[in-house]
């Protein structure tokens, strides 16, 4: 084996205002961290090829922290500490751009209080998956509203740019693979 086979590479740099990350040391994986993507030996790589390329995760992570984007190339890359603020968002959508409309998020939400909000995903269907709890999911289609009641272990699917939204009945954790791109929100 040559010099820096089999190891994994850390890295935790990003140049301002690029999505090009730098190779800064040497670490056997055993959790991520913010803003780290794992490459090869000596590699700077746009954000881009580094999604693309071979990644190795040879340790379990939590769903409901870490998610997951599904890439339209059949990739899958970790986010560690996902955040709902509008400047993570923003950059989550510019560094998974290319993506389009076949790029997904992977995630377990809590689910504790009924939505305030509509929402829709014009980008695609989008699953939904109760792991525990109770709930109503909503969906507003023609002017009227569908109603799907959820238990643990049930799904169902939001089409398409239908506009839909959660009653809460008992607490739990959702499942929710979502086209990310063009997603709105409306008041309730």
């Amino acid at each position: 084996m040559g010099a820096g086979e089999g190891l994994i590479w850390r890295v935790t740099t990003r140049r301002p205002l690029t999505r090009c990350w730098r190779v800064t040391q040497c670490w056997r994986v055993t959790r991520l961290a913010r803003d780290t993507v794992l490459v090869a030996r000596d590699t700077v790589l746009a954000r881009d090829t580094v999604c693309h390329s071979e990644i190795v995760s040879d340790f379990a992570f939590d769903l409901s922290t870490t998610y997951v984007h599904l890439g339209s190339d059949a990739g899958a890359v970790a986010i560690p500490d996902f955040e709902w603020t509008p400047e993570f968002l923003e950059r989550y959508a510019a560094d998974y751009a290319t993506d389009g409309s076949e790029g997904r998020l992977v995630m377990i939400g809590a689910s504790d209080k009924t939505w305030t909000y509509w929402e829709r995903h014009p980008a695609g269907e989008e699953l939904v998956c109760v792991i525990s709890g109770r709930i109503t999911l909503v969906q507003e289609i023609d002017g009227s509203e569908r109603r799907i009641e959820l238990s643990a272990g049930e799904a169902a699917i939001n089409p398409r740019g239908v506009w839909h939204t959660s009653d809460v009945h008992e607490p739990g954790q959702v499942l929710f693979v979502t086209p990310g791109l063009g997603t709105g929100h409306r008041p309730r």
